[in-house]
């Protein structure tokens, strides 16, 4: 799950990467859904973590397929006492979300998820967090520093 939310990566192209795609902090992905080859910088607390499990049945995560995944995910939440959400929320959603919350442009997020185009980034898997506080934070006194007239006016600054 670190690996899907760190890189935006979807789930059918992590559980088919082989051992071999990995070199420290540097995983080639051969073949993603859209057909492209991508390379994906990972984390060193994610590279010390996927040190840690032993590649199984030729796979980096030792998972088989999808199914294999989902279950052992809904255990673990069943487990843990927290809501199941799939791979998609917490992995592709929540990259766009977090990335686009750092200030990361939608280009810059597109091509790092590897979305083809920043609309999809836009349109679907960013989820904005306190939009209207923010709005209301920009346009305060303190954020613009000027000091407003109830129509609107610019008095001036605020000392």
């Amino acid at each position: 799950m670190l690996y899907l939310h760190q890189t935006g990566r979807r789930v059918g192209d992590a559980i088919e990467l082989p051992p071999e795609a990995r070199d420290g902090t540097i995983i080639e992905v051969a073949k993603t859904k859209t057909g492209r080859p991508i390379t994906v910088k990972i984390t060193d607390e994610l590279a010390d973590m996927l040190d840690s499990i032993e590649p199984r049945h030729g796979r980096l995560f030792g998972y088989i397929g999808r199914s294999s995944v989902y279950n052992t995910l809904r255990r673990a939440c069943g487990k843990a006492d927290v809501e199941y959400l799939g791979t998609h929320q917490p992995g592709r959603h929540s990259f766009a979300t977090e990335l686009h919350e750092a200030g990361f442009s939608d280009k810059a997020i597109a091509e790092a998820g590897g979305w083809a185009t920043t609309r999809m980034v836009t349109d679907v898997y960013q989820h904005p967090k306190g939009s209207s506080e923010k709005a209301a934070d920009h346009f305060s006194k303190e954020a613009t520093g000027k000091k407003l007239t109830r129509k609107g006016a610019t008095q001036g600054k605020v000392q």
